[in-house]
């Protein structure tokens, strides 16, 4: 098991690459990668997932029920990050496969620890 995320401190808002992907801060910003573990703000709510790139499009998948949204210009997100700081990714095995997560509450936040 890995070790927690200490903080997350930087939000994004993210921008279409021009490269049918999305980047953040800006649309020459470095692009989110498929796979990538995430929190995206929605309905005021961070919820933990990942980046699921598709040939319709980019998708945020919902870590708990594996819900998809599609991402859109001005959405915030977070990147997961471990305490190494290293970026936190998925397998596509995780997107399709339901499995139980541990996760740890800080605050207000849930987070992951079993990525």
């Amino acid at each position: 098991m890995s070790s927690i995320i200490d903080t997350i401190t930087t939000q994004w808002t993210i921008y279409p690459d021009g490269q049918g992907h999305f980047a953040l801060g800006s649309p020459n910003g470095r692009t989110l990668k498929q796979g990538e573990a995430v929190e995206i703000s929605l309905g005021g709510f961070w919820i933990i997932g990942a980046i699921t790139w598709s040939h319709n499009g980019d998708y945020f998948t919902a870590q708990v029920d594996h819900t998809r949204c599609g991402l859109c210009a001005g959405m915030r997100v977070r990147i997961l990050r471990s305490a190494g700081g290293e970026t936190r990714c998925r397998s596509n095995a995780w997107m399709g496969t339901p499995e139980t997560v541990t996760t740890t509450r800080k605050g207000n936040h849930e987070y992951a620890t079993d990525f």
